[in-house]
């Protein structure tokens, strides 16, 4: 191939986008390329009927349309899908141009256009009709092979499938313009249907029936071919008349003389053939006159026969019927069978005429115009004579006796000479000559002049071959390409023989041949026309020996840097018994870079090491492979593509709601939704988030910064101002209690695993946190239900308070003690309880009095059958307290029992916390004597060792045994002051 055809295929192969199976291939582009179909396109949106439609068929429907009447094609068309990529770069598919073929023609439309005018944002999805007319195709097949218009016309109305194929270039976007630029080309499916499977199976699997909707087979007459119209017309007619039923001409000679008689048989509709024959009127088929013979006459074509009659003796049938499309058979389909007959008389009088009419006749003999039939060119002459036929049999001239008349003078008129007719114009007209009262008629046609007619041509035969130079066991192909010149006359090619060394031979239009051993081999094609007139033609092919095939195995496709990919070539096979020379393998690896790295050997990527110093780049791969077999036949170079990812980080996120309500209330909890994801495409291959580790800071003096000493920082299981509950170890979604107003913050580390293909277990990935997430979607605000504008009359529930102070408090403290109880009662009267409040103070040895004697101070306060709670203390949990259990009985002395109580929820356990080593006492409130469910206990607090006596915002409890009714909000911390 010269360096300009190769230029121009690499030209071609960039521009067009095309669709082929077999015979796919360049060559078809640099043939055919230039001489590209025009196609008519039109957007359509989403809920066109005919986008609907093409839906239901995963938009593989290609069809035609047809004329209603004549059945023929109209045009092709089919309705598009484009989606734009959803990513501005990497790797996609383009189709660069459509191949139709029908039957050995072939016909490109170039796609390019019609793709560039398409570009959309990306994930766009568009829709289009494209239509191509018959006459475009008409016009570039005929073109393309160099016959006429009407073998391609003969065709359409012969074949009964297009088949199209599709040329799909596969390109890496880097620039990410959704167009293939120079440089960008990864791969290119050559109409080979076939070869998307291989050279595509880097797309999902949508994408890869998406390219094989691009390939179908499309019928041309979906309902029904089209059908012919055949019909014979006499000497000097072109057009059947409804006269020719009873006679179309007349012909007459002496009995026993044999006449010639001209039919053409016409066909005004598609090509086909019809059986043509003629019979005496009445005779039926059993004996005819023309034996019956199958004709072929091409679309709008016509075949002219000449007959050889007998004339039959006198008073014999004289009507002989010629009929095309016997007993309605050939073809059953004909659209008009009602002008299939017709009739021309044949006399048998010695002379032409018009036979005897009447039995009278004998007795006064007749007239009779010679020739009974004539058909005139327009601007010619022709004298007639007419006869006198007497009663024995005798005749005698008597033109110039007769009286002359024509039945339409603008036709022909008479001239002065006597049976002189001058032809004016095309027609048909009645001449007549009467004599003594007879009259004799003749039927005149006039016609222009026809051309001469056309000469016999030969056939030329010819053929093409699909490799002239195959290998051992290759099918290869042959297509005829047989012309005849007399086309346009209606000669064509009936026949085709093929002689085809060492293969059988065949009778086909196309044929093929497979050879198991090397050697040249000759094929000949002769071919004949229906006149018997033939030509041959032979060529030869060379087959050589088969050469091994070379298969690469990438698996995966795609794989993360520094992770197994497993590279072969045990799939690569030799031809007729050879085998494979496994450790002369050749391999090139050219890495995203552009270098080349290249190998010897059965296997490039045996192991951990050899892979990762070989795979060291990120970016598209190509891998090539060249084996060679036991008789050093070298295969051709195979190729294939891979990609190596980076290792990408997680991605830590999740979502909470940035406001919410204490576990109190209704036993409220939020739920976190984790966000997190292994990044793309590290997801997609393999990498899973396999550990989540949450923490929550809880902002305890409420100043915005979550590292103070005092704040708090809770993990999964501890209770603390809130708590973190989880389904497991790596839940995605926990849940989390809030005991305590305030601000909180939660953070969340995450940890990817991956399955190690090397020794099939699961290894830690990279780790990533919410670090950088905004910290107002980390934050969770915990607040108290607003108030609610609201009253109601309720029964206030009578208490007796005594407040206890130990004798270290001096008196001033005492005495502020004292003013201080304000508050406190006002709290407890809000809260509907009715309280009669008193102080004790001991004095130095006098505690345990107070604390285990009644007094006489209200007799009905200490009169306690029941339980009540002392000495809570600080723990090393800030929300819980210890506390101890007292029971009098009967005045006798009090039992204990150890708890530790949840001064947020009111919950209560056995047994002591943990606690600092300090005490922080605290003497109660005793329930008056009574057994009224009503009845509460007031839990206070003093702190001895500051010598304060202070009220803890949400520390006074109201309980009803172990259960918390109301809480106390009005001893805020404030009132606490050093005394």
């Amino acid at each position: 191939m010269s360096k300009r055809n190769l230029g121009l295929i690499i030209f071609l192969v960039f521009l067009f986008l095309a669709t082929w199976g077999n015979p796919a291939s360049a060559t078809n582009l640099e043939h055919y390329g230039n001489n590209s179909l025009q196609a008519t396109i039109t957007k359509l949106d989403a809920n066109h009927p005919e986008v609907i439609r093409a839906q239901q068929y995963d938009f593989k429907l290609m069809e035609t349309t047809q004329d209603p009447y004549t059945k023929d094609m109209t045009s092709l068309k089919w309705v598009t899908r484009t989606q734009m990529a959803s990513s501005t770069t990497g790797i996609k598919y383009c189709t660069v141009a459509y191949e139709f073929q029908l039957a050995n023609y072939i016909a490109i439309w170039d796609a390019t256009p019609f793709r560039r005018t398409t570009i959309g944002a990306p994930g766009e999805v568009m829709y289009h009709r494209v239509e191509i007319s018959r006459s475009n195709f008409v016009q570039i097949y005929a073109r393309n092979a160099r016959v006429s218009e009407q073998a391609i016309e003969d065709a359409l109305a012969r074949e009964d499938i297009i088949h199209v194929r599709a040329y799909i270039k596969i390109y890496n976007d880097k620039n990410g313009n959704n167009q293939d630029d120079p440089g960008e080309e990864v791969s290119m499916i050559m109409g080979n249907e076939n070869e998307i499977d291989t050279k595509a199976s880097m797309f999902p699997y949508e994408n890869r029936q998406d390219m094989h909707s691009r390939f179908q087979q499309v019928l041309i007459h979906p309902q029904g071919k089209p059908v012919p119209d055949f019909f014979s017309t006499p000497e000097g007619s072109t057009q059947w008349q409804e006269s020719y039923k009873t006679c179309a001409k007349r012909y007459s000679g002496k009995s026993g003389t044999q006449i010639k008689v001209p039919i053409t048989l016409r066909n005004s509709g598609a090509a086909g053939t019809t059986s043509l024959g003629a019979s005496w009127w009445g005779s039926g088929w059993s004996n005819p006159v023309i034996p019956v013979q199958n004709v072929f006459v091409p679309e709008g074509g016509s075949k002219a026969f000449t007959f050889t009659v007998t004339v039959p003796a006198q008073g014999q049938e004289i009507r002989l019927v010629f009929c095309c499309n016997i007993d309605g058979n050939s073809p059953a389909n004909e659209v008009n069978r009602d002008n299939n007959l017709t009739v021309i008389e044949v006399t048998s009088n010695g002379l032409p005429g018009t036979p005897p009419g009447s039995a009278d006749d004998s007795k006064v003999g007749y007239i009779a115009v010679v020739p009974c039939t004539k058909t005139i060119f327009t601007g010619d002459y022709y004298d007639f004579k007419a006869h006198y036929h007497k009663p024995e049999g005798s005749s005698v001239e008597v033109t110039e006796q007769s009286t002359w008349e024509v039945s339409n003078s603008s036709v022909a008129k008479l001239e002065t000479k006597k049976g002189r007719v001058k032809a004016l114009k095309p027609g048909t007209l009645v001449l007549s000559a009467t004599y003594k009262g007879m009259t004799g008629t003749a039927d005149v046609t006039v016609i222009d002049e026809p051309l001469p007619p056309p000469p016999n041509y030969s056939p030329k035969a010819d053929f093409s071959i699909s490799n002239p130079s195959p290998v051992e066991g290759e099918k290869v192909y042959f297509w005829d390409e047989s012309t005849h010149e007399g086309e346009r006359y209606g000669e064509s090619i009936i026949s085709w023989e093929w002689t085809i060394k060492g293969q059988p031979g065949s009778s086909s239009q196309n044929t093929e041949a497979t050879w198991n051993e090397v050697g040249t081999y000759s094929i000949t094609l002769r071919v004949e026309d229906q006149d018997g007139d033939s030509d041959s033609c032979t060529k030869s092919v060379v087959v050589g020996p088969a050469l091994p095939a070379a298969v690469i195995q990438v698996d995966p496709r795609a794989v993360i840097l520094g992770r197994k990919v497993n590279i072969n070539g045990d799939q690569s096979t030799a031809a007729n018994g050879r085998t494979i020379k496994w450790d002369e393998m050749q391999w090139e690896f050219i890495k995203p870079n552009g270098t080349k790295v290249t190998f010897t050997g059965r296997y490039p990527t045996p192991d951990r090491v050899t892979t990762n110093s070989l795979i060291n780049q990120t970016g598209i791969w190509k891998v090539r492979l060249k084996v060679k077999d036991s008789d050093n036949n070298e295969s051709e170079w195979a190729e294939d593509i891979f990609t190596v990812y980076p290792d990408n980080r997680p991605q830590a996120r999740f979502w909470s709601i940035t406001e919410t309500l204490r576990y109190s209330y209704e036993n409220n909890e939020i739920i976190i939704r984790d966000l997190s994801t292994s990044g793309n495409p590290d997801a997609a291959l393999g990498d899973e988030i396999s550990a989540r580790d949450w923490t929550l800071y809880y902002d305890s003096n409420n100043n915005g910064v979550f590292t103070d000493p005092e704040d708090e920082i809770i993990l999964p299981g501890q209770v603390k101002s809130a708590q973190i509950i989880q389904q497991s170890g790596n839940d995605p979604n926990p849940k989390i209690r809030f005991y305590k107003t305030g601000l909180y913050k939660l953070e969340l580390s995450v940890t990817e695993s991956y399955l190690d293909g090397w020794d099939n277990t699961l290894k830690p990935g990279l780790s990533a946190n919410t670090n950088s997430m905004p910290e107002a979607e980390k934050t969770t605000m915990v607040i108290n239900i607003a108030p609610t504008v609201a009253f109601d009359i309720k029964k206030k529930t009578p208490v007796d308070i005594l407040f206890a102070a130990d004798y270290t408090v001096t008196d001033s403290k005492y005495g502020n003690l004292q003013s201080s109880q304000a508050g406190f009662i006002n709290g407890l009267e809000g809260g509907f309880i009715e309280p009669e409040v008193g102080m004790e103070r001991a004095v130095e040895g006098d505690m345990t009095l107070i604390l285990d004697e009644p007094t006489p101070f209200s007799h009905e306060h200490w009169a306690i059958e029941g339980p009540y709670y002392k000495n809570l203390r600080t723990t090393n949990e800030p929300s819980w307290r210890n506390i101890q259990s007292g029971y009098h009985n009967s005045f006798s002395g009090f039992a204990f029992e150890n708890f530790h109580i949840n001064i947020y929820t009111g919950e209560i356990l056995s047994g002591f916390l943990s606690a600092p080593s300090f005490n922080s006492y605290v003497y109660t409130g005793y329930t008056r004597a009574s057994n009224d469910p009503k009845d509460i206990n007031i839990v206070g607090k003093t702190k001895n060792n500051k010598f304060t006596i202070t009220a803890e915002r949400n520390l006074f409890k109201v309980l009803n045994g172990f259960g918390q009714i109301v809480t106390s909000q009005d001893v805020p911390g404030s009132n606490a002051r050093e005394v």
